[in-house]
């Protein structure tokens, strides 16, 4: 007997996951809280001024708001009325090609597909493509027919058929019916799955708990293929999960809250679940995440509230649970969002009205690394400076620096260590000298201890070896020509107003554990200026803003226990 291509085996293997807090690290930075049951999103350069921002609906929202990155990260909201409610889904694309980005709408409750184009003034026009649209779901956009111009996809539910609107390239729309079975569908995922060239349409019908490939013939000719039966499954993308070089469909169930790859072996389609404690799954993405050269998985669930990411070890699977209160989760879309050469997530969630996304903030630590001078158990003298030397450490973030941090303590009394810390090095030497010493440290020998870190990205690596020395203090590092301050205090900062630097200078009149910070309005940090222990004295530090836009920030100085103080600043370009 011959087999026919698509057909499916009900091979069930289970491969469940891990529950882990594996690296990387995801922080979550949110864009609006305020946009009604935001449920779908989409991220491009929509004002084409290099950085990408979010186009985001609401399914109780009559808005679609688009999101515009500004320099310091924040957003600037830009709400464009509908006239109607319900949007479930939204896509970008410039549909009549006049340079400015436009977006299609599906619209599940008002039973709608429309298209907005941008006009010059930045309003949008409506474009109605279908009014009669029951459970009008989702619209994705491809060049479906590859003449050049961005179409698009729809699916909805009731007896309404897959449908394909083909695009002239001035917004002029044709209707390609791709089936016309009793069919409530979710995903209409453009990929060419067989890599013949053109595009095939991955889809799946909600209420027949099955998913089917709708085959291209390369004139827009869809054949449908049944791949595989699962319970309710809500979305289905295609990546090569396995590293074979062949597609794999990946599906989030609905009802019966799993998360599974499939392979095809021999005609039949194989499954394989990651996870089934997904309740009620609505989204899945891949990407590479921690740059392994395998693809990692990214889904959300609506019950169980959760945004999470599993990260692929050779096809050994780490859930990572990225907030567990993301109250009726929605899309998740993976894109290096902050362009600094790893994979972000943007997502949004329903219950919280929220749009986010989340900084891949580190990938992995530094590796470990030796100190090599100075030995345990020399005679230091710092008159004369002490250099410190380590074999380096390499750096597994993309695009991220490596800096060090050398600490030179000396034990005072057996209560007391008084160090003396140098951040941001890049070399793999320094030498600490007489300037650099304490302030109220009496001339002596004293028991020392020196080690280096490493650090990238928020992660920190202390070198393997920890040099326990004698250091003698020639003569005390206070200057007497300077006298020490009264008090705690944090000084106008100067120039204010300024066009690009400034000068905030902070005075302790004791050693302490100093942070210098700058904040924008939003309360979101813009800038470190310092952060760690200070001797006495009067300190200044550098203020750069020729990055940030012009505004107001604030600038803050806090020591544990003894100061917390703000200072206006003016930024003006």
């Amino acid at each position: 007997m011959k087999l026919a291509r698509g057909l499916f085996l009900l091979l069930f293997v289970p491969l469940f996951v891990t529950l882990s807090q594996a690296s990387p690290r995801f922080v979550e930075h949110v864009v609006t809280g305020t946009l009604s049951g935001a449920v779908s999103l989409d991220v491009v350069d929509m004002d084409g001024d290099g950085d990408l921002d979010i186009v985001s609906c609401g399914q109780s929202s009559s808005n679609i708001g688009w999101f515009e990155q500004q320099a310091d990260r924040s957003f600037a909201s830009h709400l464009v009325p509908m006239g109607f409610s319900g949007a479930y889904s939204v896509a970008v694309a410039d549909f009549n090609e006049d340079g400015l980005m436009d977006f299609a709408t599906a619209s599940f409750s008002d039973t709608r597909a429309d298209v907005w184009l941008q006009q010059d003034d930045g309003s949008f026009s409506n474009l109605l493509l279908e009014n009669s649209y029951p459970n009008a779901h989702t619209v994705e956009v491809a060049d479906m027919n590859e003449d050049g111009h961005v179409d698009l996809l729809t699916m909805g539910g009731g007896t309404q058929p897959l449908r394909l609107y083909l695009n002239d390239g001035s917004a002029n729309f044709t209707l390609n019916v791709v089936h016309e079975m009793n069919y409530r569908g979710q995903a209409c995922r453009p990929v060419d799955f067989d890599g013949d060239g053109d595009l095939d349409i991955l889809s799946n019908n909600f209420d027949g708990d099955r998913f089917h490939l709708f085959r291209n013939d390369g004139e827009e000719n869809f054949t449908l293929e049944l791949i595989g039966i699962r319970d309710g499954a809500h979305w289905i993308i295609a990546t090569d999960l396995n590293g074979d070089g062949e597609l794999n469909p990946v599906t989030v169930a609905y009802s019966a809250g799993e998360l599974s790859w499939w392979e095809e072996s021999f005609g039949f389609y194989n499954r394989y679940t990651l996870d089934d404690d997904l309740a009620f799954g609505v989204y899945v993405e891949a990407a590479d995440f921690d740059l392994d050269g395998d693809m990692d998985l990214v889904a959300t669930s609506e019950s169980g509230h959760m945004l999470a990411w599993y990260e692929n070890d050779e096809m050994e699977f780490t859930r990572t649970v990225l907030s567990g209160s993301y109250t009726f989760a929605g899309e998740v879309f993976p894109v290096d969002f902050d362009q600094d050469g790893d994979m972000d997530i943007v997502s949004a969630a329903k219950g919280r009205n929220r749009v986010s996304w989340w900084e891949l903030e580190s990938i992995n630590p530094p590796t470990a690394f030796d100190l090599t001078t100075p030995a345990s158990g020399a005679h230091l003298n710092t008159a004369d400076g002490i250099t410190v030397e380590w074999t380096a450490s390499s750096d597994n973030d993309p695009g991220a620096e490596l800096t060090y941090t050398i600490s030179l303590g000396l034990v005072v009394a057996p209560e007391d260590t008084s160090w003396v810390v140098l951040d941001g090095i890049v070399v793999t030497s320094q030498t600490i000298n007489q300037a650099e010493l304490w302030q109220d440290v009496e001339p002596g020998d004293y028991d020392g201890v020196v080690f280096v870190e490493a650090l990238s990205q928020g992660d920190a690596v202390r070198c393997n070896e920890v040099a326990e020395v004698m250091v003698t203090v020639a003569a005390s590092g206070v200057d007497e020509s300077q006298a020490t301050p009264e008090g705690f205090a944090l000084l106008e900062v100067y120039p204010n107003p300024f066009n690009a630097s400034a000068t905030v200078t902070v005075e302790l009149p004791t050693a302490g554990e100093l942070t210098v910070a700058v904040y924008n309005l939003a309360g979101q940090r813009v800038a470190e200026l310092a952060r760690g222990r200070v001797a006495a004295g009067s300190h200044e530090f550098a203020f750069d803003g020729s990055e940030l836009a012009s505004g107001i920030y604030l600038v803050r100085a806090t020591v544990p226990g003894q100061m917390y103080a703000l200072r206006k600043v003016v930024l003006v370009k």
